[in-house]
């Protein structure tokens, strides 16, 4: 790097090695938004020893060599009119060049790109080169280089927790691990990952750090297309103090970029057996978080379907019951009717045979035409159809 300081070269012009003059030194000039990056290649602060520039040229290197330098932009007096001209056509869609060579504006030449939706494949080694003649018509030029690291934003974030559940309780002393993975943003920090826990209703106790460090691996930050993907992993023992604990993992310490995960547990210190399932919660920006599950839960599935068998069977005999009590209070009620019937229809029979308009008396087989004979008390035989009927007796109040 050669800011601010003479340069001694040699350069081969037509098979001659010519010495160059001394002159102020090429300016490197980088600056990052959120998502661009601005470029700047211009001459130092003192252009007296400069008589004409041959041209400003902003390179780029795409092979770590010498001989690899890509230029990116450019501006020769000689060609545009001195303006400055993209010359790398793979950032037409976002790069913006301005600039000029100008003899008679040296201080006001410079060339400067502006490239948007920066990636970390924008980093690299970028030089600015300035060719010029001097005022002795000797050929000269300075050269100042920047190692460039374009500095991304962590991706969104994804905790596995195992073994999932998600409607019934952890047991004590049962082992849960949460781990996190995403993209750890470029480039990364010393320490990506940090863990933190609180309460779920967070009104007496705030977000604090994990306190269990040996219960903490943080795997090696792997870069491949351009990311850097990181993963950490925590295994909790389950307490009783666990019930409705949160666990919180972050990138960079920063809460835009973390996922977190609650766990409730029981006193049974019994933990079961059997085929573990594991689900991911994973943040998609600012407090939203979104969930996928990864296997589905089978004691939660068999113990559900034992509940609601239960409760079918249980519906079904409250049905059968109800409809049984129906059925014999109906026939009851019917048996009563029927014998307050009956009831009813032998009254009126035997009202209707002691009438005594309706009897037909006689006596020694002649019709009783003397009722009213003087006889206190009279007893008849009634006979129907012949047949003779003893022990009726009829009363006659003989006045």
């Amino acid at each position: 790097m050669t800011n601010w300081s003479q340069l001694l070269m040699l350069m081969y012009i037509n098979g001659c090695y010519l010495s160059s003059v001394t002159v102020d030194g090429a300016q490197l000039t980088v600056t990052q938004g959120a998502d661009t990056m601005t470029v700047t290649c211009r001459p130092g602060t003192s252009v007296s020893q400069i008589d004409s520039y041959s041209v400003i040229t902003l390179l780029r290197d795409v092979g770590n060599s010498r001989f690899t330098r890509a230029p990116v932009a450019m501006a020769a007096p000689s060609k545009n009119n001195g303006q400055a001209i993209l010359t790398d056509t793979s950032l037409t869609l976002r790069a913006t060049v301005t600039g000029k060579a100008d003899n008679n504006d040296k201080r006001g030449s410079f060339v400067q790109i502006v490239l948007r939706k920066i990636s970390c494949s924008d980093s690299g080694q970028y030089f600015c080169r300035i060719n010029y003649l001097t005022v002795d018509v000797e050929p000269g030029s300075s050269e100042d280089s920047r190692n460039i690291t374009v500095q991304t934003d962590p991706g969104p974030v994804s905790m596995f927790v195992t073994p999932w559940k998600e409607a019934s309780p952890y047991f004590v002393n049962e082992t849960v691990e949460f781990q996190c993975t995403g993209d750890v943003g470029n480039p990364p920090q010393t320490r990506q990952w940090s863990w933190q826990w609180q309460y779920a209703d967070g009104m007496m106790d705030l977000w604090r750090s994990y306190p269990y460090n040996d219960r903490i691996t943080d795997d090696p930050v792997t870069t491949a297309n351009c990311t850097n993907q990181g993963r950490s992993t925590v295994r909790h023992v389950a307490s009783v103090d666990d019930n409705g604990r949160m666990f919180r993992c972050l990138v960079n310490n920063n809460e835009l970029y973390s996922a977190n995960f609650t766990i409730y547990t029981e006193t049974d210190t019994t933990v079961p057996s059997g085929g573990v399932t594991s689900k991911a919660v994973t943040t998609v920006g600012p407090g939203v978080v979104t969930c996928e599950v990864c296997r589905p839960q089978t004691d939660s599935l068999l113990g559900t379907g034992i509940g609601i068998g239960v409760g079918i069977s249980v519906l079904t005999g409250l049905v059968v019951g109800a409809v049984i009590f129906v059925f014999f209070r109906i026939r009851k009620v019917k048996g009563e009717n029927e014998h307050q019937y009956a009831s009813r229809q032998e009254n009126a029979g035997v009202q209707e045979s002691a009438t005594y308009d309706d009897l037909r008396q006689d006596h020694g087989g002649q019709p009783n035409t003397g009722a009213s004979e003087p006889s206190t008390y009279t007893t008849l035989e009634a006979r129907v159809n012949d047949t003779p009927y003893s022990g009726l007796t009829v009363y006659h109040n003989v006045n």
